[in-house]
């Protein structure tokens, strides 16, 4: 494992100084979203954690063309049958300083199954996600690719029956899957977040889209059974809910402004914000400039004690020719630290290892990232991000000032026999100072993947 932890150092320094020379690039995309998409090339096409509740579905080319051509002739239930395989392995080392060690390497990913619409209102859908150890020693548990105590993971992570109230809206029920500020996959591990619940989704507006749940139980990227989401918040005997309703506008092709309450029962309310505004003077320039704003207090019983707080954020995304440099700066409310028991953080400072949500805590983020297609390296590409948090030095918000610098290398080729197959090379260096620091260093080697079978 020290050869894959040279390899990767000896590739990040290769591939950094390179898109030093031809120009900046990936944006400070919070790290949930960042780890699910390949790298931006323009300010435009960079992602945010509101839009992305209400992304289309993509389709590729299947590959049991004999029984696809079968099953066309057969009623839509049958015909638009989706079959999809996801391969992954990962390999995860953490060392942080003056704590014990986290490592493990896994084989898995998942199988899952979508029907076309019955008599065009009724869809069924499932996946099995599956994580298995192939290096797991015990003494170096946490990494989360594994159930704790390095065990194996499968489950029935989805099963849900969705039903097409008119064009574009939508009731899923049971067991599924939701991309939402806080609420959302955090597919950086070998198994997603999933959720069972009741959900309302409708895009059938362009200029308006909006979703209503209810949320019963989570289960997390290490977990092999579901539990309620007080409970995943850690409110022992505990079995609330969370429920939600956000909304998405969209006046103009470049302008959107979204809000979204999240209530947790007898624990908190969390409301987010944002919105996001693009300019593209020609086709090799575009500009990006997005606020966000989040409020959390106890509601109810106070399950978690009493307290309120917020943060807030902007951020600036600027693309030529293929490459966008990004600056952010996030601010958080001396009450508390911003909590995100359910999910990725969605803040723009939402990095590798810190999220720099503590209470008081101001943060500086920039990135830098290149596709190296554009220099014929097809599929290439890479991205730097350094962020850099400061918190006050007396009071009870008092805690080391921390900065991050992560670095990514992918491979994934768009086109040819390799499509569907994406390798990613990560690492993470903290630093924190003052007495209670506690450095981090962090690899990761990601292998993924993806057979659209049907």
């Amino acid at each position: 494992m020290h050869f894959v932890k040279r390899l990767i150092l000896i590739v990040f320094a290769a591939s950094l100084s390179a898109a030093l020379s031809y120009g900046p690039a990936k944006p400070a995309t919070p790290d949930y979203i960042m780890h699910e998409t390949p790298t931006a090339d323009s300010a435009l096409t960079t992602e945010s954690p509101m839009p992305d509740v209400f992304n289309d579905e993509k389709r590729e080319a299947r590959l049991l063309t004999r029984l696809r051509d079968k099953l066309k002739v057969m009623s839509p239930f049958w015909a638009d049958t989706a079959l999809n395989l996801r391969l992954r392995t990962y390999y995860f080392d953490r060392d942080t300083e003056n704590y014990p060690g986290s490592r493990a390497w896994a084989l898995g990913g998942w199988l899952s199954y979508k029907s076309g619409w019955a008599a065009d209102r009724v869809q069924l859908g499932g996946t099995l996600y599956t994580s298995q150890p192939l290096d797991a020693p015990n003494d170096k548990d946490g990494s989360l690719l594994l159930a704790p105590g390095q065990e194996a993971i499968t489950v029935l992570g989805q099963a849900y029956l969705k039903f097409k109230l008119i064009d574009k809206t939508e009731l899923t029920l049971f067991r599924q899957e939701l991309d939402l500020p806080f609420i959302n996959r955090q597919d950086n591990r070998m198994a997603p977040n999933t959720y069972e619940g009741y959900t309302l989704l409708s895009t059938t507006w362009d200029s308006c889209k909006f979703i209503v749940s209810h949320i019963t139980k989570i289960k997390k990227r290490d977990a092999n059974s579901f539990v309620s989401m007080s409970e995943a918040a850690g409110i022992k005997n505990s079995n609330e809910g969370v429920s939600l309703a956000g909304v998405l506008f969209q006046p103009m092709d470049y302008f959107n402004l979204g809000f979204i309450d999240q209530y947790s029962w007898d624990h908190m309310n969390t409301f987010y914000s944002e919105a996001n505004f693009a300019w593209l003077p020609d086709q090799e320039t575009g500009l990006k400039l997005s606020g966000q704003f989040a409020r959390q207090n106890s509601v109810g019983d106070k399950l978690g004690g009493d307290f309120s707080t917020h943060f807030w954020g902007v951020q600036a995304n600027a693309s030529y020719k293929g490459a966008v440099l990004t600056l952010a700066y996030t601010a958080v409310d001396d009450g508390a630290a911003i909590l995100f028991p359910y999910g990725g953080y969605p803040g723009y400072s939402s990095l590798i290892v810190k999220k720099f949500n503590r209470a008081a805590e101001q943060c500086w983020v920039a990135g830098l990232s290149y596709d190296f297609g554009r220099i014929g390296l097809k599929g290439v590409s890479g991205f730097v991000n350094y962020g850099r948090g400061y918190t006050p030095d007396q009071g009870q918000n008092a805690a080391p000032d921390q900065d991050e610098l992560d670095l990514t290398l992918d491979y994934r080729p768009k086109d040819g026999a390799m499509q569907g197959f994406w390798l990613r090379l990560r690492a993470a260096f903290v630093d924190q100072g003052g007495a209670k620091a506690a450095d981090v260093t962090e690899y990761q080697f990601i292998c993924n993947y993806d057979f659209n079978l049907l």
